[in-house]
This record gives C-alpha cells, sequence and structure tokens, in this order.
C-alpha cells in the first residue's frame, strides 16, 4: 500500500492496473480501489528450490497472460523472478530496490547472498528497465558487483515519500503527560528490538516517572530475525516498556510521541518511519547504517549512533530528554528536511515521469 500513490496516479492518466501479489486478506481493497487483482502465491523467505521455480513459473504465466506494456516490480524475489520472466517475454519494467534485506546481511550465508547476486545479474541482463534504489549504498553494491552495467538506468530516490499534509507537526504538551519514546518497525531483533529494550531497562531507574517506552509492529514470523511474543513478555514493564503490537493508526501515535527510535542495522531501503517523524516533527535516533544514515543528519534533525550499540543509545536519549529545546530544533529541521526531500508529490512525480519514458520509448 506504500506504493498506492503511485498506482493511482497512473490509474489517472488512463492507465489500467494490475497487481499481481499474494492474497493476505487484501483483495477486496484492492479491487476497491479499481485495480485489478492477479493471486500469486508467495513465500516471502522459502528457499526450498522445487517452491521457488513454481512461483517464477506462475509469475511468468500471469505476465505472459496479462500482457503488460511496463511491470513495476518491488522488493526482492519479485524483482529477481519478474526480471527474469520479463526477459524472456520481452516487457519492460521499472523496479524499486527498497533495501538489500537479510540476504546482504551479516547474518545470512554466504551461498545466500551469492545465490541472489547471481539471479539479480542474470534478470538485469540486457534488460530494458529503469531501477529506483532508496539510497547510495545499495546502488553502489549493484554496481560493484556488477548486476547492473552501463546500459542500464539507475536512479536514487528517498522512499516513496510521505504525504506533508496528513503528517504535519502539531505542538505537544509534556508537562501533564509523560514524555513517548517510540519504536515503530517489524519486530526483528536486526531493528535495534534488543538494544531498545535494554536501553529502557537501563534508564528505567532514573526515568520511570517521567518517560515511557513503547514499541509498535506486527512479529513477523516468515523472517529468521523474528522476535518471539515470550521476549515482549519477558521485557513487559507496566506503563514504561510495553510492545503495543500492529498499529494502524500511525498519525495519532506520532501526535503524542516525543522521541522516535530506530537502532537498527538491517540493510534498511529508506525507513518510512524515520521519513513520517521528520514530517512530524519528531526528533529521531537511529543508526549510521545503510538507510538510516539517509534519513537523518546527523545532530540535526536527529542523532546517528554505532549500530548494536546500547551504551550509544543510552547516550542519545538522554541528550535529547535533558534538552528540549534542543528537541523543538531537530524536530523543526526534521520537517525542513521532509519538505526538502521526502514529499510524496514530487517523488510519485518522478515515478510518473519514468513510466511514460518506459511506456513511449
Amino acid at each position: 500500500m506504500h506504493r498506492l500513490p503511485i498506482a493511482q496516479g497512473l490509474q489517472k492518466q488512463g492507465h489500467h492496473i494490475g497487481v499481481l501479489t499474494q492474497n493476505t486478506g487484501r483483495k477486496a481493497e484492492i479491487e476497491a480501489l479499481g485495480f485489478e487483482f492477479l493471486d500469486l502465491p508467495l513465500d516471502r523467505k522459502g528457499t526450498n528450490l522445487f517452491t521457488e521455480a513454481k512461483t517464477w513459473l506462475q509469475t511468468y504465466k500471469a505476465y505472459k497472460a496479462y500482457q503488460p506494456d511496463v511491470v513495476y516490480q518491488v522488493t526482492i524475489k519479485p524483482i529477481i523472478y519478474g526480471l527474469i520472466a520479463a526477459k524472456f517475454l520481452k516487457i519492460k519494467t521499472l523496479n524499486t530496490v527498497c533495501g538489500l534485506g537479510y540476504a546482504f546481511s551479516e547474518e545470512a550465508p554466504f551461498w545466500l547472498q551469492k545465490t541472489v547476486s547471481i539471479l539479480y545479474r542474470f534478470g538485469f541482463s540486457k534488460a530494458q528497465t529503469i531501477t529506483f534504489f532508496e539510497n547510495t549504498d545499495d546502488k553502489k553494491v549493484f554496481e560493484d558487483q556488477e548486476i547492473l552495467k552501463p546500459y542500464h538506468t539507475a536512479k536514487v530516490v528517498k522512499g516513496v515519500g510521505v504525504d506533508l499534509d496528513r503528517y504535519s507537526p502539531i505542538s505537544k504538551s509534556i508537562k501533564k503527560q509523560k514524555l513517548q519514546i517510540i519504536l515503530p518497525s517489524r519486530m526483528l531483533w536486526d531493528k535495534g528490538i534488543r538494544e531498545f529494550c535494554e536501553a529502557a531497562k537501563m534508564l528505567q531507574k532514573e526515568y520511570q516517572d517521567e518517560v515511557c517506552f513503547k514499541l509498535y509492529g506486527k512479529i513477523d514470523t516468515e523472517n529468521p530475525q523474528a522476535v518471539p511474543e515470550s521476549y515482549f513478555q519477558s521485557q513487559y514493564i507496566k506503563g514504561y516498556l510495553e510492545w503495543k503490537g500492529f498499529a494502524t493508526d500511525m498519525k495519532t501515535i506520532y501526535q503524542e510521541t516525543n522521541i522516535v527510535v530506530l537502532p537498527s542495522y538491517y540493510r534498511e531501503g529508506m525507513p518510512t518511519v524515520l521519513a513520517e517523524a521528520a514530517a512530524m516533527g519528531i526528533p529521531c535516533i537511529s543508526t549510521n547504517s545503510v538507510g538510516c544514515r539517509d534519513a537523518i543528519d546527523h545532530e540535526k534533525n536527529g542523532l546517528l549512533i554505532p549500530p548494536k550499540s546500547t551504551e550509544a543509545l543510552v547516550t542519545a536519549l538522554k541528550k535529547l530528554l535533558r534538552n528540549p529545546e534542543l528537541r523543538t530544533t531537530m524536530g523543526q529541521k526534521g520537517r525542513e528536511k521532509a519538505q526538502k526531500e521526502f514529499d510524496s508529490k514530487k517523488i510519485t512525480a518522478i515515478y510518473l515521469e519514468n513510466f511514460e519514458k518506459l511506456l513511449n520509448d
């Protein structure tokens, strides 16, 4: 649904849109928006050779039956399988590499990264395609591994953007309630969940009456880095440290939030939560790692800390908790950054321009 503004922009130009994805219960919602729904059973983290070959064949058959003028592919498996199918069928493609994910992380086995690289390289070979990256680090990986060739068109755009009218700053009363610090993300270890909880406990004695720490997000059971629910139960401190689960209305939560934390060492693309927080005028703390550092200008709209360092996170939190003026200033700088770099209207316009280029080429 993050790509909805792009799809609706194409729809307004008179194009017919089909959405090829797994039916997770939202088929009716997608069809209600005026898109044709095409079901694709997909195991995001599966590595069974037979199952993956079957998924590729279903992708190929769907492309052949639908006969699209351009296919827009997002995330690892749809890009790889879609590129290979489109290559055989001579279909133009536009791709968004929104992070390299687990396959390129330090925890991933060597064979997995090697296999993914080979498949990417084969899919991109001599393809008529435009590819967007959400940060310069990921683009460089593709160039260094020669996945991208000189004849490929590759661009960097910072995520899908934020609706700046919807996500706008509001004044917060910090005298009548506790300061709220949140970590909004999928509940994965490499999103820094353990570091966040440990930092909260280290600050408990000094700040329990003044601050509350909350985690928002679902447990991604398909990911090998998924945090079990039992961990949150063991960390629970009523009114101070709580996991709230998946939230459907992040805007309301941001309105009650004073600091957003994402201590991630996952290979992020462009973390949407950091862009949304900036738009809302909320100072952020994140790691000096891929994707995250593209969302934060250190000491301006937030603080960047070393990955996997609970001590550095505690220091950064204390700095912001003890300086309300600094939080205000960083919030203002965040809004300015969002207006320059994260405006969804500007980013959607870039995508639509490139779709037209492919269609008319």
